[in-house]
């Protein structure tokens, strides 16, 4: 990309290019359905279940719960009991979490209660055995384990945000290990809300693969996965950057293959996990051409060990960060790398450590925390970089892996 500089950067990026994305359908016909298939009473729950178990479902949905709420049952968790299951939800009205697990049905119904509490309250009781039955008078929860009986205040769950219907097909299933790594790329997402596309991650289901590809105007990060998605056309969706970063902490608990469907409106994507579920709403509006962002030339191909990348980087980021937060990378003859950075307060550092060198020499700044997600992001024992002089995008990625790579713009370093 010749004459691409910082500035340049986000007007590009920003911008919308056609064909960008398929366009994306209307949202007429859009279905939204209760937390149950059935109406339930507050009052008429009666279980009985293992105290793990719940404890661990309330660990997982109590997350997706509302930090600072709206509306007081938002800080509550949806307790539906029937058919020999308990399910739980969690929501803060951008995504929702549900798990169920197996439990003595004795009479159905639904609550909700303090999800904070009571979480804490669950996984503080032993292990063994635990009853749960709600009051319809006192609208109240009542626990009842070994050695101990307490009562829960709760609200009516018809007050309970209804979850919207999703797609009953998979559009894809996927290995819950390698779905976790490509949404490292949730590093390289918008801070600034302003831009909410930017805040998002652009998950594109091709033919014959999957990507994600997440950018904020200075960088961007791609991962992608190789696989017959079964798709004809391709499908783009843009998913808030929170709901899979709590996505990734599932995925690391709950080893089952990962279905995901998305609604025919492309309001709502949802993946399954097993027990789990996570719905996410999508944000609605076109993802930039970031495959135009990819340099396609260079004049420089550096091949690093990663593992001494990232202790020069980690020790000229000491400097850098009370600084301009810049760390410089310059090629020498006959096959070395100087990694260097300066602090007017703090002082200076330089490192130079053995690479494999080809084409022109070069030098170019990058800020210092870029530099730091993209080694750690990295898989790979060496790193390979491709540069086109100090004011273009530096392309990084793992060393003979295609799959992964991210373009970092460079900084300009006062002479």
């Amino acid at each position: 990309m010749p004459g691409l500089y910082l500035g340049k950067a986000r007007s590009i990026l920003f911008g919308r290019a056609r064909g960008a994305v398929t366009p994306r359908r209307s949202l007429k016909g859009r279905v939204i359905i209760g937390s149950t298939s059935a109406k339930m009473t507050d009052g008429q729950l009666k279980i009985n279940c293992a105290q793990d178990l719940l404890a661990r479902a309330l660990g997982t949905v109590s997350r997706a719960v509302a930090g600072r709420p709206s509306l007081p049952v938002l800080a509550n968790v949806l307790l539906t009991a029937g058919d020999g299951r308990l399910r739980l939800v969690g929501t803060n009205t951008e995504m929702a979490v549900t798990e169920s697990l197996d439990c003595q049905v004795d009479v159905a119904g639904s609550i909700t209660v303090p999800a904070r509490l009571l979480v804490e309250y669950i996984s503080s009781l032993p292990p063994g055995p635990i009853d749960l039955e709600t009051d319809a008078e006192r609208l109240e929860l009542k626990i009842v384990a070994e050695r101990s009986d307490s009562a829960f205040k709760g609200i009516d769950s018809e007050e309970f945000p209804p979850l919207p219907e999703v797609a009953a097909d998979p559009i894809l299933s996927v290995d819950p290990a390698l779905l976790k790594r490509m949404i490292d790329v949730t590093v390289s997402c918008c801070g600034d809300t302003s831009r909410p596309v930017l805040a998002g991650v652009c998950i594109s289901i091709r033919p014959d693969e999957l990507v994600l590809a997440a950018a904020d105007g200075y960088r961007l990060a791609v991962k992608r996965l190789d696989c017959d998605t079964g798709v004809t056309d391709n499908v783009e969706v843009v998913v808030p950057q929170g709901s899979l970063q709590e996505l990734s902490r599932i995925l690391g608990s709950h080893p089952d293959e990962v279905s995901i469907k998305i609604a025919d409106s492309r309001s709502h994507i949802q993946f399954d996990i097993g027990s789990v579920t996570l719905i996410s709403n999508l944000i609605e509006e076109q993802y930039p051409n970031f495959e135009s962002l990819i340099p396609q030339e260079h004049t420089t191909r550096v091949i690093v060990p990663r593992g001494n990348l990232e202790m020069a980087t980690r020790l000229a980021s000491i400097f850098a960060r009370t600084g301009s937060r810049v760390i410089q990378l310059e090629t020498e003859e006959p096959g070395g790398l100087l990694v260097s950075s300066n602090s007017a307060e703090v002082g200076n550092h330089e490192e130079r450590i053995n690479a494999s060198i080809e084409g022109e020499n070069s030098v170019i700044a990058f800020n210092s925390k870029f530099l730091s997600d993209m080694v750690a992001l990295v898989e790979s024992d060496a790193i390979e970089i491709r540069l086109s002089g100090s004011t273009n995008p530096g392309l990084f990625a793992a060393d003979a892996d295609p799959t992964y790579c991210q373009v970092i713009m460079p900084m300009h370093v006062a002479r």
